[in-house]
């Protein structure tokens, strides 16, 4: 079976399903992770808080996007999973039609989907349709937390009818208070667990400790995210999918 994780960003799928990429990868499947929003930025005219961003990543002066495709490469060569990145924009680096950056703060990363972003939908969908198999296993994010570009690829997805679709539990967003576990998932949806063994764990940690310049989005360092994964995996964490149920 080939199965194909979809990424909003360049970590979201390694973040949530680390464990469960190389648990598949271990039992001999195509594992591909697919990253929609990794494409270069338009120009530099970038907004304060992009700026902030870069700074805080320590990716001034160079090509963010770049630097962090160089990253996922790593994370992916260590799960063992293919990897494709698609060139459309992260949020931070996109605008309404006035030119103005969509994003203008923290908050702003978690609206509702509006204006010339609601085309995105269509255009990632179309794009996905003509390169996704008929036969091969799609994880979605649930879009859980709300992240606008989380949103987009998950109303892309579902917009696609895949035959064998699943999704993922975002993280850390999936946590309440950066701590507790949410275990409330919607209802009308079949739970698929796997097994997580010590070295896909390792793994997983590792992984994500590619992820250079954005390990400070979350924690404040590679020991807290340790740490963190370990805790979550333990609660129940990482090691589940959920497919919509059909419903007569």
């Amino acid at each position: 079976m080939r199965y194909i994780f979809i990424s909003p960003h360049l970590d979201d799928a390694v973040l949530s399903c680390g464990g469960i990429i190389h648990f598949l990868v271990n039992k001999g499947h195509q594992v591909d992770i697919w990253t929609i929003f990794s494409g270069d930025p338009e120009d530099e005219n970038y907004s304060d808080f992009a700026k902030n961003l870069h700074k805080r990543w320590k990716l001034e002066n160079q090509n963010p996007s770049f630097a962090r495709r160089r990253e996922d490469k790593n994370a992916c060569h260590i799960l063992g999973a293919k990897f494709k990145h698609f060139p459309y924009q992260d949020c931070i680096y996109r605008k309404y039609e006035n030119g103005m950056s969509i994003i203008q703060n923290e908050e702003d990363l978690f609206q509702k989907i509006s204006g010339n972003q609601i085309v995105i939908i269509d255009k990632i969908s179309n794009s996905l349709k003509k390169r996704i198999p008929h036969n091969s296993m799609i994880v979605s994010p649930f879009g859980i937390g709300n992240h606008i570009d989380h949103q987009i690829v998950k109303s892309s997805i579902i917009k696609l009818q895949h035959p064998y679709l699943w999704f993922y539990a975002d993280f850390p967003y999936v946590l309440k208070n950066n701590q507790e576990y949410m275990s409330d998932f919607p209802i009308n949806y079949d739970q698929e667990e796997f097994e997580i063994t010590e070295n896909s764990m390792k793994l997983w940690q590792i992984a994500v400790s590619s992820y250079t310049s954005q390990i400070s989005t979350f924690w404040s360092g590679d020991k807290e995210m340790f740490s963190q994964i370990e805790e979550y995996a333990k609660k129940g964490g990482g090691n589940k999918l959920w497919k919509k149920l059909d419903i007569n």
